[in-house]
C-alpha cells in the first residue's frame, strides 16, 4: 500500500513537472517566436540586450544568480532528495506529508526547467540578433551610456556590411552628434534620408541644418514631423531667421505648450521681441525663468539661460552675477557671453561689449549674426570693427554652409 502510494506520488509529481515544462516552454517559444518575428522585419537590429563580449557582466539578474552548472545542479539535486524523501514518507505511511514534499519537488523541479529554458532563449536571442545585425542594439546600448565613440564604431560596422540600409546612418548621425561632429552627423543624416530613412533621419536633418544655417531646408524637413516636442523649437527658429515670424510664434506657442520646457519659451520670446511685441515677449523670459528653476529645461547651462532671460526683463545685475558664474565653468559660454554684451550695453561699456561679440563669434558666428539682429545691437553698426565682427560671422556661416552642402553633394 505505502509502495503504491510513493509511486502514485512520484507519478503525479512527475506530470505535474512535465506539465510546468511544457507550458512554460511553450511560452517562451511563443515569445521568443514572436520578437525574432518582429525584428526580422526590422532588419535585426533592435533586439541585443548587450554585446556578446559583456554577457558575462551584463546578464539579467535572474541568469546571473543562476547561470553557473553548481548552481542548477545544486538545486536539481535538491528535487531530487525532495522526491526520495517524499517515497519514504509514503512508505512508512505519513501520506499527507508525502504529498506535501512531493508539491514542494514538483515547484522546485519545474522552477529550474523554465529558469533553464529561460536562459536558453535569451542567449539564442542575442546570437541570433548578433548574427542578423545587432550592431545597432549594441550601439544604442552604448550611447545610452555615453560611449559614444564605441556606438560609432557598432554603427560604421553595420553600415560597412549594409551600406544601403538608413538605418544604419541614422544611428551614426546620431552618435556622431553626441561627439560633437555636427558637420560629419548631417553628412549622415542627409544619407540615411535618401535612403528612405523616414520622420526621424528627416528631423535630425532639419534640426542639423537649422544649426548649419539651412534654414529653407530645415523648415522643409521639421514640418509636420510627428517628433512634436522635439522639433518646434529649431523650426520656429528656422522660421524666425526667415522673418516668418507670425508662423514662427504658432509654433512655438504649441511647443512651450506641449513640453513646457525652459528653451522653448526662450525662443518664444526671441520671436516675440523680434515682432516687437514686448509684453509678451517679458511673460515669456519669465516663464522660460521659472521652467529652469524648476528643473523643466533640457539645456546643461540652466544659469547662462536664466542671466540672459534676467537681462531681457531689465535685471541687469542679476544677470551678470548669474553670467559670471556660468562663464566661471565654462569660460565659452555663449550664452552668458551674450549677457554680459547686453549688460555692457546697458552700462555704455562698448569695448567690453565687443571683447564680449567676439569672443562669442569665435565659439558660435550664428549666435553673432542672431544678436545682431536686436534693436539693441544695431546701433553698433555704425563703429567700423563691429561691421568687420558682422561680415566675418556672416563669412563663416557661409563657408560652413557651403562645405556642408558639398560634403552632401559627395
Amino acid at each position: 500500500m505505502g509502495v503504491g502510494l510513493g509511486v502514485f506520488l512520484l507519478a503525479l509529481a512527475a506530470a505535474f513537472g512535465a506539465a510546468g515544462l511544457f507550458f512554460g516552454s511553450l511560452g517562451l517559444t511563443v515569445v521568443i517566436v514572436w520578437a525574432l518575428r518582429r525584428n526580422w522585419k526590422r532588419g535585426w537590429s533592435g533586439v541585443s540586450p548587450v554585446p556578446i563580449e559583456e554577457l558575462s557582466l551584463k546578464t539579467p539578474v535572474s541568469a546571473r544568480t543562476w547561470r553557473t552548472p553548481v548552481n542548477r545542479g545544486g538545486v536539481a539535486a535538491l528535487g531530487i532528495l525532495l522526491m526520495a524523501f517524499a517515497l519514504i514518507l509514503a512508505i512508512v505511511g505519513w501520506p499527507f506529508w508525502a504529498v506535501v514534499v512531493a508539491v514542494i519537488a514538483t515547484v522546485v523541479v519545474s522552477f529550474i526547467g523554465m529558469l533553464a529554458l529561460y536562459l536558453a532563449g535569451y542567449f539564442m536571442m542575442v546570437a541570433f540578433t548578433r548574427l542578423g545585425g545587432g550592431e545597432l542594439g549594441v550601439a544604442a546600448q552604448l550611447g545610452m551610456k555615453g560611449r559614444n565613440e564605441e556606438a560609432l564604431g557598432f554603427c560604421r560596422r553595420y553600415t560597412n556590411r549594409r551600406p544601403n540600409d538608413p538605418r544604419g546612418w541614422t544611428g551614426s548621425c546620431l552618435a556622431l552628434w553626441h561627439l560633437g561632429r555636427l558637420e560629419d552627423a548631417l553628412v549622415d543624416a542627409d544619407r540615411a534620408v535618401k535612403l528612405g530613412g523616414g520622420d526621424q533621419a528627416r528631423m535630425f536633418r532639419g534640426i542639423l541644418g537649422s544649426t548649419f544655417g539651412l534654414h529653407h531646408e530645415a523648415v522643409e524637413d521639421l514640418s509636420g514631423s510627428r517628433y512634436r516636442a522635439e522639433t518646434l523649437r529649431h523650426l520656429g527658429y528656422s522660421l524666425g531667421v526667415l522673418r516668418r515670424l507670425d508662423e514662427a510664434i504658432v509654433v512655438l506657442r504649441e511647443g512651450s505648450a506641449l513640453t513646457e520646457r525652459a528653451e522653448e519659451f526662450l525662443q518664444l520670446a526671441e520671436t516675440y521681441r523680434l515682432r516687437g511685441d514686448v509684453d509678451a515677449s517679458l511673460m515669456a523670459y519669465a516663464k522660460a525663468i521659472e521652467r529652469t528653476i524648476a528643473g523643466r529645461g533640457q539645456s546643461e547651462r540652466p544659469r547662462a539661460l536664466v542671466a540672459y532671460c534676467l537681462v531681457r526683463i531689465g535685471r541687469a545685475e542679476e544677470a551678470r552675477q548669474h553670467a559670471d558664474w556660468a562663464l566661471h565653468r565654462d569660460p565659452g559660454e555663449p550664452l552668458a557671453l551674450l549677457t554680459l554684451a547686453l549688460v555692457s550695453i546697458i552700462r555704455a561699456d562698448i569695448d567690453a561689449t565687443y571683447s564680449f561679440i567676439q569672443r562669442m563669434l569665435a565659439v558660435r558666428p550664428d549666435a553673432g549674426i542672431w544678436a545682431f539682429r536686436d534693436r539693441q545691437f544695431t546701433p553698433l553698426l555704425t563703429e567700423r570693427r563691429f561691421r568687420e565682427l558682422l561680415a566675418w560671422a556672416l563669412g563663416a556661416e557661409r563657408q560652413t554652409r557651403e562645405r556642408v552642402l558639398a560634403q552632401r553633394r559627395v
